[in-house]
């Protein structure tokens, strides 16, 4: 028996909910993966539907569809939230389709109410553009049909319409016994028999054949006498050959496909342009990706000069040590140990000789150049002393901490006296210093360079040699040397690769 008081009190604010106010408690939300899995499963058995094509949760609260949503994406999840109004209540439904319902699956397994295997298929999530593509891969070939259709005309029924899970999954069927029978009919020939083709015999046009020559081996089988029987067999070997790799991109395409998320543009709307561009920029990363896959950052120079230096000197190299002073969490070990592997280098002997610091605003950056100094007087009579100082970056922390011109006068002060201690140690210790630097937007250029580097006129005066970086075309970077005092300006174009920058 439960007493309302008393039950009222251990309820606590619970007591007072309703269908439009609920909200998921911060204990669930801050909660780990095993509290959301069973706080989702105990949700699916009181108000989630799971139908064949989806799985479905229902509230009227917002702040409660707007949980269900945190929690789901908390799984590797991205629900699709749609509102349905009924008189004049609005409800809010979300659904859970195509790849997330595999993810689903572990909530499902913790539902008592629920507790089952989701039906493959599903609503249509696919673009026609994916039909399209496929469908040219398909007219390559020629396969029996299954069930009375082909996969051509699955693919060719509607172009405009958007096509499910499972009838992606069909498709992919077809490709794949596709694969089998250019395996059986290479098998056929291999032995000189006459195989069952996937594709018209009349591909061998492309081979010199005539249409003749073609109907009378497609009725007859394969000619019996030399060498124009080896010639249809080393022509028919060649085709199918170029046919596996067709259905295994058309296999490779789908795979992909059913990892992405597609969503149609319902409207564009044009507004006025104001004059101003605005960069969002995530903190502490800058990153961006290179051709090869490699997430990377614009510290990729100082990366690469981190192991050179350490080089013999007939190689190029000074032979020494690096301290390196980051300011914005973009030290990478892993990424030094691919570039010493791909040039020959020990990579743990490479990071052994990296003394990395790590700042956490600007006075400790400061105070840090002046530690530096005492590694340096350590290192100065080993067989590895300190040849390179890295800052990056420079004005990371100079530009976050003063901000408005308010500050500006004092800011630029105190990076005066940083660039100054960064001159005595390179001079008095015959020692390169190199240090990255962020550039701003200027809203007011109309012509050239819409950016310019933070700083000003005290880090471009100190710099004795100033690199401006920007991308280029096709892959490739291009690297401008803005001030020199013994080098004209000019430009030079590189790559990243897995050996740092190349030509």
């Amino acid at each position: 028996m439960l007493l309302r008081k008393k039950t009222a009190e251990w309820l606590g604010n619970l007591s007072t909910s309703n269908a439009g106010n609920k909200v998921i408690p911060e204990e669930i939300l801050n909660g780990d993966e095993e509290a959301i899995v069973s706080f989702l499963a105990g949700y699916l058995d009181g108000d989630g539907y799971v139908a064949k094509s989806n799985v479905e949760f229902v509230t009227k609260s917002k702040n409660l569809a707007d949980g269900l949503v945190f929690l789901l994406k908390r799984l590797g999840i991205s629900p699709s939230v749609s509102e349905k109004v009924v008189g004049e209540e609005t409800y809010y439904r979300i659904f859970i389709t195509g790849e997330d319902r595999a993810a689903f699956e572990r909530v499902l397994s913790a539902s008592l109410l629920k507790n089952s295997n989701i039906p493959s298929g599903g609503i249509g999530r696919y673009p026609p553009a994916v039909a399209r593509y496929l469908s040219r891969l398909y007219t390559k070939f020629r396969l029996p049909k299954k069930d009375s259709e082909t996969a051509y005309h699955i693919l060719t029924r509607n172009k405009n319409v958007w096509f499910t899970e499972g009838t992606l999954e069909r498709i992919a069927e077809y490709f794949k016994d596709a694969l089998r029978r250019l395996d059986l009919a290479k098998q056929f020939l291999e032995n000189e028999e006459t195989p069952e083709l996937p594709f018209p015999w009349t591909v061998l046009k492309k081979y010199g054949f005539t249409d003749k020559q073609i109907a009378n081996y497609r009725t007859r089988g394969l000619p019996k006498r030399e060498p124009r029987r080896s010639e249809v067999i080393s022509a028919l070997m060649k085709e199918i050959e170029e046919l596996r790799e067709v259905a295994q991109e058309a296999l490779k395409f789908i795979k992909l496909v059913k990892r992405l998320e597609f969503y149609e543009v319902k409207s564009v709307e044009l507004v006025d342009y104001n004059d101003w561009v605005y960069d969002l920029v995530v903190p502490e990363t800058h990153n961006f990706i290179a051709p090869n896959g490699l997430v990377l950052h614009n510290t990729q120079l100082a990366h690469t000069l981190a192991v050179l230096v350490q080089k013999p000197l007939e190689e190029g190299g000074l032979n020494g040590s690096v301290i390196w002073i980051d300011t914005e969490n973009t030290f990478r070990p892993e990424r030094i140990k691919q570039i010493a592997e791909n040039r020959g280098m020990d990579p743990e002997e490479v990071l052994k000789n990296i003394y990395v610091a790590r700042a956490f605003n600007s006075n400790h950056q400061m105070l840090l150049v002046e530690k530096a100094e005492e590694i340096i007087k350590q290192k100065a009579a080993s067989d590895k002393p300190i040849k390179l100082l890295v800052v990056d970056s420079l004005t990371g922390h100079f530009r976050s901490e003063y901000v408005g011109r308010g500050t500006l006068a004092e800011r630029q002060q105190k990076l005066a006296k940083h660039l100054a201690d960064l001159h005595r140690l390179a001079n008095l210790y015959d020692i390169a210093v190199f240090v990255t630097n962020q550039v701003q937007a200027r809203p007011d250029a109309f012509f050239g360079d819409p950016t310019r580097p933070i700083g000003g006129h005290i880090l471009a005066h100190s710099a004795t040699v100033r690199v401006y970086l920007r991308k280029g075309k096709a892959g490739k970077r291009v690297a401008r040397l803005i001030d020199s005092p013994h080098l004209p300006e000019g430009e030079a174009a590189f790559r990243i690769t897995e050996k740092g920058i190349e030509d």
